[in-house]
């Protein structure tokens, strides 16, 4: 009888860590200056894209919507575009969503951690995201080669170029005070990618607070009128943060974005798993004959 316990039970844990765990919410909301997610908050003109609403989150930062006025320069919404989740497409030509009033509240030097999900359709520069200086010389850009930008600078990463790896969960982290050489860029999971060189990569940012760009940048002296580097490919899910993420937070929203989307990435699950209703079964059986020993 004891070893039939005690078969019972460890078969009962067995069956309780082997079980996938559903997808959660967003593991982290502090310091949250922007989120786009192509599964909610998105107005249409027909497949068009008019505008992509940030998503609140209640004692975070006020939401920076991004929109495009012109029908002409508007992405294609696609709503079964990563794995049977949606994303917004653009096509490398003139697709822009903007916001003009707004570099997300970053000034100076600050620390940023932002993620990504897509693909690329071609790589070079083309810009996923853009915030900052409307001028060019004063903002973060991220490019497709894969890169983190500041037009002043840059730093460039030893991986495959996007276009060439399907879809991604990418992310770009500094922090405040760093220079461009210090930033880190992670794909697919939580080893830094190797820098491959570098344009005055000892300069700091001093980013002015003026203007989000999503799917291209801007030329120094542009702003609307002078976007640039437009993004040949798709954005489902666009994550920003005021400085840099600790590696286990960082670790906790690749993760929540690769389950969500189903991409083959390295980061790590840290959830402790929930008993299967098998398992919660397997343990009963266990404990009623236990009782029935010790009553014998």
């Amino acid at each position: 009888m004891r070893n039939t316990v005690l078969a019972i039970t460890i078969f009962a844990f067995m069956a309780a860590g082997s079980f996938t765990q559903s997808a959660q919410a967003l593991p982290v909301t502090d310091n949250l200056r922007l989120w786009l997610d192509a599964g909610q908050g998105v107005s249409t003109v027909g497949n068009a894209v008019s505008a992509w609403n940030d998503i609140t989150i209640g004692g975070n930062f006020v939401a920076d919507n991004v929109s495009q006025a012109n029908a002409g320069a508007r992405p294609t919404f696609v709503p079964n575009a990563i794995n049977g989740l949606p994303a917004i497409d653009f096509d490398g030509s003139n697709d822009a969503l903007i916001n003009g009033s707004t570099g997300l509240g970053f000034t100076g030097n600050p620390g940023a951690t932002i993620f990504f999900v897509g693909n690329a359709t071609s790589g070079g520069e083309d810009r996923f995201v853009a915030f900052g200086d409307t001028g060019g010389s004063r903002s973060y850009q991220l490019g497709a080669d894969p890169s983190w930008r500041f037009n002043n600078g840059n730093n460039r990463f030893a991986t495959t170029p996007l276009k060439n790896i399907g879809n991604f969960v990418a992310a770009f982290r500094i922090d405040a005070g760093d220079t461009y050489n210090q930033s880190e860029y992670f794909l697919n999971g939580l080893t830094p990618a190797a820098s491959t060189g570098s344009g005055g990569g000892g300069n700091q940012a001093n980013l002015i607070d003026d203007e989000l760009a999503v799917g291209a940048g801007w030329f120094a002296g542009g702003a609307f009128n002078n976007l640039n580097s437009f993004l040949d490919g798709q954005i489902a899910e666009l994550i920003v943060y005021e400085g840099g993420l600790s590696d286990e937070d960082l670790n906790a929203v690749g993760f929540f974005l690769q389950d969500k989307y189903n991409i083959d990435a390295a980061f790590i699950s840290t959830a402790v798993p929930e008993p299967t209703t098998m398992a919660l079964g397997l343990l009963g059986a266990a404990g009623l004959l236990a009782r029935r020993r010790r009553a014998a």
